[in-house]
């Protein structure tokens, strides 16, 4: 990062740390833990190409699992073989030791299904998971919550994918488990991706940090335009411009770098 905007984001954390109760919310996306690894979900070697089968987004739609529950479930362990292939990376500890200076005046609202937060010591309690988790299960009818572990590795991770194995099936109505994520055709809910918490948290927020997410869902849009409808500050951090970059620019800043690149400093400027 350049001393222009390392000096730009000192003056930011100054003005936010001289707050009597300061309040900060993370906003993080697919470009946080492209940086552990994680595919991208297109191009070559993306989760909508695997070996000699090229599936479509329309996969991970709640209308093609009510119709091909396995077939969904091939193309999701590709997904959960990833996720335990991973690890966190430098940005995921620089917001866990953020997380640990600021406790419950902190929280983590993510998009990324993979548990990096909570592994590099983000206090669960503080990750707002708004996608789901690519390790959980649930009822494929929803008849029971909250969700469980995925029943690894011997039924979803076998060579051969077998739905008839009890384990893949909800203990309560017998149906099959579904993948705890929200599908493209699903929308949010509070009981499943803690959509009230999250805006709570915004409305509160005096920092939002924006990191790696191109914008395009409809609750993290919210989550930014509640947190400039306030007053925050938002500092943007994505090598790409994105929807939120202008209003970054207005009030806060815009960052067009990686999250590896910015947040280890972000943590020290912060005392973390």
């Amino acid at each position: 990062m350049d001393a222009e905007h390392q000096s730009q984001l000192e003056q930011i954390c100054k003005t936010f740390l001289a707050k009597k109760y300061p309040r900060m919310v993370f906003l993080t996306g697919a470009g946080l833990s492209a940086e552990s690894g994680l595919p991208t979900f297109r191009g070559g070697d993306g989760y909508w190409t695997e070996g000699s089968v090229n599936y479509t987004q329309e996969v991970a739609t709640l209308a093609f699992w009510e119709h091909q529950p396995w077939i969904v479930w091939e193309w999701y362990q590709h997904l959960i073989h990833a996720v335990q292939q991973g690890r966190p990376n430098p940005g995921h500890d620089a917001i866990a030791r953020i997380d640990r200076v600021f406790g419950d005046c902190c929280r983590v609202i993510t998009q990324n299904v993979d548990g990096y937060h909570q592994a590099a010591g983000t206090d669960p309690a503080r990750v707002l998971q708004i996608h789901g988790d690519a390790m959980q299960a649930r009822c494929g009818e929803d008849c029971q919550y909250p969700p469980v572990l995925l029943p690894l590795p011997a039924s979803v991770l076998a060579p051969e994918f077998d739905l008839s194995n009890t384990d893949m099936r909800c203990t309560k109505c017998g149906n099959f488990l579904r993948p705890h994520t929200l599908f493209f055709d699903e929308t949010y809910d509070d009981e499943l991706h803690n959509m009230q918490a999250s805006l709570n948290a915004a409305r509160q927020a005096d920092l939002l940090v924006i990191v790696g997410t191109a914008g395009a869902t409809a609750l993290p849009q919210e989550i930014v335009r509640t947190v400039w409808d306030n007053g925050g500050v938002i500092v943007d951090i994505n090598p790409e411009r994105n929807p939120f970059t202008k209003k970054a620019k207005k009030r806060g800043l815009y960052l067009p770098y990686t999250a590896g690149e910015v947040l280890p400093i972000l943590a020290s400027l912060l005392g973390a």
